[in-house]
């Protein structure tokens, strides 16, 4: 992932979520479904909404395999702004995935809504808990 900040909020906040390592080539897993990249061709990123608390702001968190990935749902996130706020208000929570279509040749112009991952990302994989568990000193 590309920095400490953003994997913890995808371990803390995203529960159904998990992303492999470089081995890996970085997939996306939620939901039941495994998101490869196939770098500059098809590459994937999570664009999701975040409200800890009542008190605080919404936060927005974006994962995606490059760093194209990450520009092109930042880019995704300012065009569909007021489209995404009305669906979902001001305070809800959501979490899409988006595919950034050859990005060697287009950049982050290409970008285009695979699913709305929102009950998967933010529910608890049904692993979780013992991983979780497992990893407490005990």
């Amino acid at each position: 992932m590309a920095n400490q900040r953003t994997e913890a909020h995808v371990r803390s906040v995203l529960p159904g979520v998990r992303i492999a390592g470089p081995e890996a080539r970085t997939a996306i897993d939620v939901g039941g479904e495994t998101y490869p990249s196939n770098t500059h061709r098809v590459e994937y990123v999570l664009l999701a909404k975040i409200v800890r608390s009542k008190r605080d702001k919404p936060a927005f968190v974006i994962c995606g395999q490059t760093s194209i990935a990450n520009r092109a749902a930042a880019r995704y996130l300012g065009s569909e702004y007021q489209r995404l706020r009305t669906r979902c208000g001001v305070r809800r929570r959501f979490c899409v995935l988006l595919r950034v279509i050859e990005s060697e040749g287009y950049g982050p112009s290409v970008v285009e809504l695979v699913r709305d991952i929102t009950t998967e990302a933010f529910t608890p994989r049904p692993d979780s808990s013992s991983e979780q568990n497992s990893a407490q000193p005990g």
